[in-house]
Parts: C-alpha cells; structure tokens; sequence
C-alpha cells in the first residue's frame, strides 16, 4: 500500500469498564477508553442513506478503514473508532464509527479492514 494512503488519524476506543453508574444506577455508556490513539488509517465512506424510523427522520453511513494489523491490541466489533476529519478553512468535524466487521486482508498481508457504521440523528 503506497504511503499516502494511509494520511488519516483514527482512535481505536473501547467502553470504560470502570464507569461509575448514574443517577439511576445505570451504567454509562458514554464512557470510553483510548486503546491505540492517533493510528494511522485510510477511511473511505462507501454507501449512505436516509429513512424514518419511528417518527423520526434517521440517516446511517458506512465506512470502510483500513489500518496496519496492531499487534498489541485485537480489534473487536465491540470497539470503535473516532475519526477528526479536517475540512478546508481549519474547521473539522468528528465522526464516531462502530465496528460492524473486522477483516484481516489476505491480498496486504499487515494490514486489516474494519466495516463501520455511522449513525446520525436528525
């Protein structure tokens, strides 16, 4: 894979096991851990769209990223990646990605590709 490809920074995150719970007793799922922060990867948006689900309009986005095989860390469909894109005029936006599928790829040896799935609310 040549070196450019690979320009963007992606955080490889986890829920904090050791969160405390809320008011109510419930844990929180807003809570996550940094396990491999700043990694290099290429993320490539492939397929989108935009449906109603229970009175509200929704719209899901799925990615591709793709990474150098970490060895110190396995990557789990429970994990997720936080990505900055930087847009012109030094503005950026982040984008959360859940891990739907973790593939190692048989043609790059070292390298492995994770499907995510965005999910926006409107």
């Amino acid at each position: 894979m040549p070196a450019g490809k690979l320009r963007e920074r992606v955080t490889l995150q986890v829920r904090d096991p050791n969160a405390l719970p809320n008011a109510y007793n419930e844990p929180d799922l807003d809570a996550w851990l940094d396990l491999m922060p700043d990694e290099p990867a290429e993320v490539y948006a492939f397929t989108g769209r935009e449906f109603v689900a229970a009175q509200q309009e929704q719209a899901d986005a799925n990615h591709r990223v793709t990474l150098r095989t970490p060895t110190r860390v396995f990557i789990l469909p429970v994990h997720r990646f936080v990505w900055v894109q930087r847009l012109i005029g030094g503005t950026s936006m982040t984008h959360y990605l859940d891990i739907k599928q973790v593939t190692p790829m048989l043609t790059r040896k070292g390298y492995t590709e994770c499907m995510c799935s965005e999910r926006f609310s409107a």
